[in-house]
């Protein structure tokens, strides 16, 4: 064994000298695999820390999502609570997205809290780090207000005091003990969190039906989650008459790893960024391997030689994987360094709500991997070098014999790596034109609003000042005259929750004329309030009717405004909805409101889905305690942002103003997850074909030079300059074609992967693979032309000579 070792040891210090020898073709091979795995490195760093690291709870394997296409209710929670027996400590409950005012001294301060069930900790396995978690109980009405803090909020506000425990936090308008600390990047569900409260469950709210949860569980020792998920299927039927639901209630009921459930959607994009980066590595290493085999055929004097005078093949092959793993190794150190650096923008690069985005780290499993991809790298490397190289007719070299032996073997691996590295470009670049696509037609769809010159900010008037409706009712009209009255506004309304804010609100909807039938699925529509201009500040067409004005006060009939997919499914036409009645469960508190104007539909939800049935309530009669102030200036709103702002927290410091910010922003945001898969797949692509077209022109050098002696006769023969171009573009054209045809093949299978994050466009598009496949040839015959530049000049005496 200490003999194999000093072996290597020795193989790799004669690798060393070996590379000093020759600086520019080391850095060269050095630089090419730095790129590869630096890429690999920051993108593996981001899929490990997000999809594959256990979640940092105790024994993470056992707790899974209950239902997660469905959004839970408490009456279902407690349901569940008394009857699942699969889950130890009972099913859990997380409320996210709960905007929440803090009442200080120096002003009150918008917060982003969850609301969670007593249990929802424990069953994670997370203990606060000072302090208690909730206990059973504190989410009965009437209990005493208790929250608990996130590490952040509490090192921030509180500057890390002990004393903050027990501290009295005036919340809502309501007083609320801090009874613990959480530890930190204590995100799961919402990556935003600063604090949580118990979920107040009082079945006589009308609230206790309405879903607003996700559900958890950790299965109980020796429970699987096909067990789990069979006894959830057997409960749904007594839940579904408990709770008075319809007929088509449970039919997507699951039980997945919480890990699944959390990641969501991102898990393909993740996936595709993966297997990109991957494509780069092989590139890379196929450039490389050109590299190294044209090295090869420069040696094989001396490997001869080495041959000759009784080295094994075996010796020899070793000893050309050592230098190609020496070159690895550098590659790799080189590219972790690349990686770290790449991480940090690619974090950053990344929505701020990306899922698990503080378990992303440069750690021991991520370096593990990228050791074994530098090892699996400089293996792919040499072995076609070395292959090559100790062809066995190398003794006839070292006996002097005239041409280049295995010069057949070497020309076909060199051939082949070029292909490979044009064909995994040409996906790549496929890959990115259909997200540029995709992203260009989002930004481009009719989203049913205009956001430009629009400025937004959220305001939460609550606490005794706004119990009621109506001080809630006068609180906004005096923002929006106080606002309609600033120089450079044009229009101000506003709205409950802005579309493309990840806030859609349904409510069960009773159309006056229309009863439904005996447990059919109830009609469930989204469900906003909006005041004083929104439509028009917003740029959503009116179609039929009015929009609301000042008299819809609470003294005058209820009134609602209904969008065009609403109309066209209930009634048939938008003039045929004015003046029809509705009652929504729990908004309308039961009574109806009459349907006064038809707007056009809005994408709230998302860019890419279509428009959904939608209806708004007068929030002059149905008030809420949160609302986005849309204000539309005459010029650039950043400019007035700062005196709007102040403008209305002049009327009440006690009301907390977040979330400033150009209407535009909603449209950005949403789009971050395409963008990022877009900017990434683009820099790939670029990197792969210059990488590919470095790989062709390095071929058709290399074979340039290694014929100057037979196009040197074919000049001299009368061979034309413009027939010896067109040689050596055939010989470039066929290596590309080749490529062009494993990569349409490839892209042809692996861009079905991308179907969730395409829109508007195929992802097998004709048109996209057809002038991607021509940019190809385009790039190819570019790669090719200097060295066919190069052989239609040469000199054939000269060349003669050199021979």
């Amino acid at each position: 064994m200490l003999a194999l070792a000093a072996s290597f040891l020795r193989d790799a210090r004669f690798a060393v000298r070996t590379l000093r020898a020759r600086p520019a073709f080391a850095l060269v091979a050095l630089l090419t695999l730095a790129l590869g795995i630096g890429a690999n490195t920051a993108v593996y760093s981001v899929v490990h820390g997000v999809l594959l690291s256990p979640l940092p709870y105790r024994d993470p394997g056992r707790l899974v999502g209950v239902w997660p296409a469905h959004f839970g209710s408490n009456g279902e929670l407690e349901f569940l609570q008394r009857h699942a027996r699969a889950f130890d400590g009972g099913v859990a409950a997380f409320s996210p997205g709960w905007g929440i005012s803090w009442s200080r001294p120096g002003g009150a301060l918008q917060l982003n809290g969850a609301r969670t069930s007593t249990n929802f900790f424990r069953v994670l396995g997370a203990r606060p780090v000072l302090g208690r978690g909730f206990v059973d109980g504190e989410s009965a009405a009437g209990r005493d207000h208790v929250v608990l803090l996130s590490h952040e909020l509490w090192t921030t506000a509180f500057g890390a005091d002990a004393r903050a425990v027990g501290a009295t936090m005036v919340l809502d308008g309501e007083p609320y003990t801090v009874v613990g600390v959480m530890p930190p990047a204590t995100r799961i569900f919402q990556a935003d969190a600063e604090l949580w409260l118990p979920l107040q469950i009082d079945p006589a709210s009308p609230f206790y039906t309405g879903g607003t949860a996700h559900f958890v569980g950790r299965l109980r020792a020796g429970v699987t989650r096909a067990a789990a998920l069979a006894e959830l299927r057997s409960l749904v039927p007594p839940m579904r008459s408990a709770l008075g639901y319809e007929a088509a209630y449970g039919r997507d009921v699951d039980v997945v790893p919480l890990r699944d459930q959390v990641v969501g959607a991102l898990r393909a994009p993740l996936l595709v960024l993966l297997g990109a980066v991957g494509f780069i590595v092989l590139i890379a290493a196929s450039n490389v391997g050109n590299l190294l085999l044209a090295r090869a055929a420069e040696r094989r004097g001396e490997i001869a030689t080495r041959v000759a005078i009784g080295a094994t093949r075996a010796r020899v092959v070793r000893q050309l994987l050592g230098e190609s793993a020496v070159l690895a190794a550098g590659g790799g150190a080189l590219g972790v360094a690349l990686g770290a650096a790449g991480l940090r923008a690619l974090v950053r690069l990344l929505p701020a709500d990306t899922p698990r985005l503080e378990s992303v780290a440069l750690d021991v499993p991520v370096l593990v991997v990228c050791a074994g991809v530098t090892l699996a790298v400089g293996l792919l490397c040499g072995v076609a070098p070395a292959v090559v190289a100790t062809h066995p007719d190398l003794r006839r070299v070292a006996r002097g014999a005239r041409g280049e032996a295995g010069s057949v073997a070497a020309r076909r691996a060199r051939g082949a790596l070029v292909v490979a590295e044009v064909g995994l470009a040409l996906v790549l670049v496929i890959g990115a034109a259909l997200m540029l696509q995709t992203l260009w037609r989002l930004t481009h769809v009719d989203a049913g609003f205009r956001t430009a010159n629009v400025l937004t900010l959220r305001v939460q008037p609550t606490g005794d000042a706004y119990g009621t409706r109506e001080q809630r009712a006068a609180y906004y009209a005096r923002v929006l005259d106080r606002l309609r009255a600033e120089p450079g506004v044009v229009t101000v309304g506003a709205l409950h929750h802005l579309p493309l804010t990840g806030f859609d609100w349904h409510n069960d909807v009773e159309i006056e004329g229309q009863p439904a039938a005996p447990g059919a699925t109830p009609f469930r529509p989204g469900f906003r309030t909006a005041l004083g201009d929104y439509f028009g500040t917003m740029r959503v067409p009116l179609l039929a009717g009015r929009v609301f004005d000042a008299r819809d006060d609470m003294r005058a009939e209820p009134v609602a405004i209904v969008s065009d997919a609403f109309a066209s499914a209930r009634f048939g036409s938008a003039a045929a909805a004015v003046g029809k009645r509705l009652r929504a469960q729990r908004a309308t508190r039961d009574a109806w409101a009459r349907i006064v104007g038809v707007v056009g539909s809005v994408r709230h939800v998302s860019l890419a889905e279509a428009p959904e049935p939608e209806f708004y309530l007068a929030a002059s009669q149905f008030p809420q305690g949160a609302t986005a102030i849309v204000i539309r200036t005459a010029d650039d709103p950043r400019r007035a942002a700062r005196r709007l702002h102040a403008v209305v927290a002049s009327l009440d410091r006690g009301v907390p103003i977040s979330d400033v910010r150009p209407a535009d922003d909603l449209v950005v945001t949403s789009l971050a997850q395409q963008r990022v898969v877009m900017t990434l797949l683009l820099a790939f692509a670029v990197v792969g074909l210059a990488l590919g077209a470095i790989g062709i022109y390095g071929v058709v050098s290399y074979a340039v030079a290694r014929r100057t002696r037979e196009i040197g006769v074919r000049v001299a023969l009368g061979a034309g300059r413009a027939a010896v171009m067109r040689g050596v573009l055939g010989e470039g054209l066929a290596y590309a074609s080749g490529g062009i045809a494993l990569g349409l093949v490839a892209a042809a299978a692996l861009t079905r992967a991308m179907r969730t994050l395409v829109y508007g466009v195929s992802p097998t598009d004709p048109l996209t693979f057809g002038a991607l496949a021509l940019l190809l040839a385009v790039v190819a015959c570019a790669a090719s032309w200097i060295p066919a530049r190069r052989a239609a000049r040469m000199d054939p005496v000269a060349a003669l000579r050199a021979e």
